[in-house]
């Protein structure tokens, strides 16, 4: 079963854009052991196709199809950016996991 530990979540954290978000929630997995280095390019690549935000502040990003080989183990990072970054026209994230 899988759960949630004090190192998968990071409150508090800075990102100046979506892209810099999503590549802090890559590093987080890579990290982690959950996926690749090149996984990044599949989140990356997914938003391009259309915007993980969901609304009320929460983004989700996530690979492709493409790139599921990348994933190694089940995992989740969560995010908290207090400031928010802008995920699309008026939209504005504040937290999110990928």
């Amino acid at each position: 079963m899988f759960q949630l530990s004090v190192q998968d979540i990071h409150p508090g954290e800075q990102a100046g854009n979506k892209e810099e978000a999503i590549r802090q929630v890559a590093a987080a997995l890579v990290q982690a052991g959950n996926v690749a280095d090149g996984y990044v390019n599949g989140m990356l690549a997914r938003e391009q196709q259309t915007s993980t935000f969901l609304g009320n502040g929460i983004a989700i990003p996530h690979g492709t199809t493409d790139t599921r080989d990348q994933v190694l183990k089940t995992g989740e990072q969560v995010f908290q950016i207090p400031q928010g970054v802008l995920w699309g026209e008026g939209q504005v994230g504040y937290g999110g996991s990928g």
